[in-house]
């Protein structure tokens, strides 16, 4: 019988030697208990130019998993991608870090991810939207965004479509090229504006 593998959302950039070891006992609890323990930070290839690989590598072992962790960090805007491609895939979470993840908050991602987490039939406005669109967008030929960085939002319904594997087109591509070009690492931008030229051949 094989052992049971779970994926572990976490902050791969600039993270601190607290979180780290946190981090690493929490993995260190469930491989002994016999769960195998998929850490994109050490088992995802990060040299990637655009981020594109990565993301591809992440929603494979996502799709295999039984279960998905969460390490919360509210400044790690690629965990926000994947816990939207975790919710598209509907595998159930588990946040193994409540104390950064307040009880009562007004900020209603935090609400969602403990609705999520509790698998809840009470929802906030965020909760009730994004599950009409994870309904909605396998009826979709084509998923289209105008991008902004950073919003939260955005990226959630940004990480169901990439595991909803449907063609992303870009309607403001020349301004997310501009954003782009100021970035020397791997961005959203890059991997939205690949997505793009990928669909747009």
């Amino acid at each position: 019988m094989e052992a049971e593998i779970n994926f572990i959302i976490r902050p791969v950039r600039g993270v601190t030697e607290q979180e780290n070891k946190s981090i690493e006992g929490c993995i260190a609890s469930a491989e002994k208990s016999g769960i195998k323990i998929y850490d994109p930070f050490l088992h995802t290839n990060q040299n990637d130019d655009t981020g594109y690989n990565i993301c591809m590598q992440n929603c494979a072992a996502i799709s295999r998993s039984k279960k998905v962790l969460l390490f919360y960090n509210p400044e790690s805007l690629g965990s926000v991608f994947d816990i939207g491609m975790t919710y598209f895939a509907e595998k159930p979470i588990e946040i193994i870090n409540n104390g950064n993840l307040k009880e009562k908050t007004s900020d209603l991602f935090e609400l969602f991810l403990h609705e999520y987490a509790r698998n809840s039939y009470s929802r906030t406005i965020f909760h009730n939207d994004v599950a009409i669109r994870k309904a909605r967008m396998p009826q979709y030929d084509v998923i289209e965004y105008v991008w902004e960085p950073c919003k939260k939002d955005l990226l959630f319904d940004f990480g169901m479509a990439f595991m909803s594997a449907k063609p992303i087109i870009l309607k403001n591509r020349e301004k997310v090229e501009e954003e782009a070009k100021k970035q020397n690492k791997k961005s959203f931008e890059k991997i939205i504006l690949h997505l793009d030229s990928m669909w747009r051949k």
